[in-house]
């Protein structure tokens, strides 16, 4: 789940349901140890704490984050409560002259 991408979108979300998105997700039950958040640039720390309560996983995008000129979510606090982090290679291929059988 694409989720805090941009300051936009979650500023448009606070607005319209007047939570945090992070928290909108677990109202539906969809935030669980199943779960992969994509991004998480704009999330507050305590939807950080519920991501780690609900074991769910984040996926960092840095090359996509610096295209779009968006914020890297906090990885000293994900990394201070231990949530498991995957760090997104694919983002590389944003850029037509990276492969990655080259790189």
């Amino acid at each position: 789940v694409h989720i805090s991408e941009d300051a936009y979108t979650r500023n448009q979300e606070l607005k319209a349901y007047k939570k945090e998105p992070v928290y909108i997700l677990d109202d539906f039950g969809l935030l669980n140890n199943n779960t992969i958040l994509v991004h998480c640039g704009y999330t507050s720390k305590k939807e950080l704490e519920l991501i780690k309560r609900r074991n769910s996983v984040i996926a960092i995008c840095p090359i996509s984050n610096l295209f779009l000129n968006t914020q890297l979510a906090d990885l000293n606090y994900i990394e201070e409560l231990g949530i498991n982090v995957f760090y997104d290679k694919a983002s590389f291929g944003f850029k037509d002259e990276i492969s990655f059988f080259i790189i």
